[in-house]
């Protein structure tokens, strides 16, 4: 191939790859926004691996996955679930990093509770523009800045602190409920047993068969 047609190519396919890697960059956000029950920043960090290094991940075979049966999901446990440092300040809508640095905007929802100003909108959104600024500026400092053993809720609160994720605008109190259950997940080591009702309530320190509950 001649060169000027070789180097063609390779803006064609540099170009599409920027298009493709910018639709898919809020797809990616979103996938670590949607809980806060995993690792945080997991799927940018297996994003990156896979679209900028390279590496690939063998697809789980599903029959290696536990099956469960109604009978196997009709029983009753209750478990304690919440320890001292559930109802914690800054254990749910709160940046703990912004808290110790005393630079937290605040705002007071209905039910009297303080939480962070967080950027609100008609309905969960990620900003485009904020997007590309983060992927193009942020991302390997975000990635070095929030390590995989910290608080799941790390990484959201790093993207709600710059704006890139804005809310609806009546959910604070539910995002506050949101972070505190899955920093409590976090705490109490429960996120590889989440899909396994019978390991959860083990953990949790239940035997006793029956509809599950917590113990707040």
């Amino acid at each position: 191939m001649p060169d000027i047609m070789k180097e063609f190519v390779d803006r064609q396919e540099g170009y599409a790859g920027q298009v493709r890697k910018f639709f898919l960059g809020k797809r990616v956000l979103c996938c670590d926004e949607s809980g806060a029950y995993q690792k945080p920043f997991i799927a940018l960090r297996m994003f990156k691996e896979v679209f900028e290094e390279g590496k690939r991940y063998r697809i789980l075979d599903i029959s290696t996955l536990p099956v469960f049966t109604p009978a196997d999901l009709e029983y009753s446990a209750e478990v304690p679930f919440c320890d001292e440092d559930y109802d914690s300040t800054v254990s749910g809508l709160r940046s703990i990093d912004l808290a110790a640095g005393d630079d937290e905007s605040l705002t007071v929802i209905r039910n009297g509770l303080t939480v962070a100003d967080v950027r609100t909108a008609s309905e969960f959104e990620i900003d485009s523009e904020g997007t590309a600024l983060f992927w193009a500026l942020e991302l390997d400092y975000a990635l070095n800045r929030v390590s995989i053993d910290m608080s799941p809720n790390a990484g959201i609160h790093y993207l709600m602190n710059l704006g890139t994720v804005a809310i609806y605008k009546d959910l604070h109190g539910e995002w506050d409920r949101m972070l505190r259950m899955a920093k409590q997940i976090w705490r109490s080591g429960l996120q590889p047993n989440l899909q396994d009702p019978q390991a959860l309530v083990a953990k949790l320190g239940g035997s006793q068969h029956g509809q599950l509950g917590f113990g707040f």
